[in-house]
């Protein structure tokens, strides 16, 4: 169960740098070293990096029915 709560940490933290860095055109490189990923049982050790391009795009009003 701990585990969970800290992934929602993470994610919740993740979506805020977002957040603040949308509209600025960054880039948000994310590194990681023997990062073990765990699945159905089977583990998975990664290194590597992520590399997010943050755009901004005004969400456009719905369109109204029948219009």
């Amino acid at each position: 169960m701990e585990k969970i709560e800290k992934k929602e940490g993470f994610a919740e933290t993740f979506a805020q740098v977002l957040e603040k860095l949308a509209g600025t055109e960054s880039d948000l490189e994310l590194k990681f070293k023997d990062f073990v990923i765990e699945t159905a049982g089977l583990k998975t050790k990664l290194t590597g990096s992520i590399l997010v391009n943050i755009a901004y795009y005004p969400r456009r009003k719905p369109l109204e029915e029948g219009k």
